[in-house]
């Protein structure tokens, strides 16, 4: 399961990838629903930020996903930020084509809970 969703996340990626210095011109409209001052959702898991517009030029560190264009709930259960996601990020940063970025280091191995999903 843990493969099909990477190759989905991956065909996903390859089809919205925008060009290159664009990357906040498209938001995921789920990251609204969970955080901001109108947030008309509850986290489940994690917390959501009231500060909207630090959490986009902070390019959504801590939601699951590639920035702020693609929430994967499917991963964490909703778009908030997780203490297992923002871990992730670091390790993701500064090129995301590495072995612990690409195989969810932070969220899916290597956690701190040592639940299946650090989220």
């Amino acid at each position: 399961m843990f493969l099909y969703q990477l190759g989905m996340a991956a065909e996903n990626f390859h089809n919205s990838k925008r060009e290159e210095g664009s990357s906040n011109t498209y938001i995921d409209s789920h990251i609204y629903d969970f955080n901001g001052p109108n947030a008309t959702m509850e986290c489940s898991t994690g917390y959501k930020s009231t500060d909207l517009d630090a959490l986009i030029d902070g390019e959504c560190i801590g939601i699951c996903g590639p920035g702020c264009w693609m929430c994967w709930q499917h991963i964490c259960g909703d778009c908030c930020i997780h203490n297992g996601c923002i871990r992730h990020d670091a390790f993701c940063t500064p090129t995301h084509f590495t072995y612990d970025c690409l195989t969810g280091r932070g969220v899916l191995w290597n956690t701190v809970t040592n639940v299946p999903r650090d989220c």
